[in-house]
């Protein structure tokens, strides 16, 4: 995605804090401005100053969209919303941010248990129904009998 291109997003209470610097401003306009109305060229001493006040040293921009994408990933967000509001273009790129760890190899575990335990009870449930007749016990023949 370029980065001449926007994108949207629904602004709901989590969003409110991030687009609330975007209110009053023009679809043309800066984002990161000074106070004077003055863009910002370069706000990584910026950041690394309002990070370091937040009692967040060494976090970088970056670190909240992998986090964003991880988040709504985990939170059953379709793949594809993820990527088109993220701004993610490759399937590639999407798996690097999808990062998995050990709450997810968890996670996976126990769908896996789940799901073989409810296999498991189906297969139970399915040999209760199966009802078996017993066989006729075979005639006895006498003598004179005609076996066709």
């Amino acid at each position: 995605m370029s980065r001449q291109q926007s994108r949207s997003i629904a602004e709901t209470d989590v969003f409110a804090g991030a687009t609330s610097v975007t209110r009053g401003k023009g679809p043309n306009d800066y984002v990161f401005t000074r106070s004077d109305g003055k863009r910002v060229k370069d706000f990584r001493k910026l950041w690394k100053n309002a990070c370091q006040y937040a009692g967040l040293p060494g976090l970088y921009v970056h670190d909240l969209r992998r986090t964003a994408v991880r988040a709504q990933r985990r939170a059953g967000v379709q793949e594809n919303t993820i990527m088109k509001t993220a701004g993610i273009r490759s399937r590639s790129i999407f798996d690097r941010y999808n990062i998995t760890d050990q709450t997810d190899a968890v996670e996976a575990a126990e769908k896996f248990e789940a799901y073989e335990r409810a296999i498991e009870q189906q297969r139970s449930e399915q040999l209760s129904y199966i009802s078996v007749t017993p066989a006729k016990k075979p005639k006895q023949l006498t003598q004179g009998d005609v076996v066709n």
